[in-house]
């Protein structure tokens, strides 16, 4: 039985700083990630060898995100 297993992570940061009146800094940051998980299990040999990124079933697939973001603020 052929197994062929993908997984694809895509992320982005964003931080901005500003500094006002000398004695105010204030800064901004920001982190997202998105996860994409297939995994093509249960395909007979010849369907590998056709197309081994499909798959036939709904659950072998796994996705999600999640995001984080803080503001600071020192005086």
């Amino acid at each position: 039985m052929a197994y062929q297993q993908e997984y694809s992570v895509y992320t982005g940061y964003f931080s901005c700083k500003l500094s006002a009146y000398k004695k105010i800094n204030i800064g901004a940051e920001s982190i997202r990630a998105w996860i994409i998980k297939v995994s093509s299990q249960g395909l007979t040999d010849a369907q590998y060898k056709e197309n081994h990124r499909q798959s036939f079933r709904e659950r072998n697939w796994v996705q999600h995100a999640w995001s984080v973001a803080s503001l600071t603020i020192k005086v």
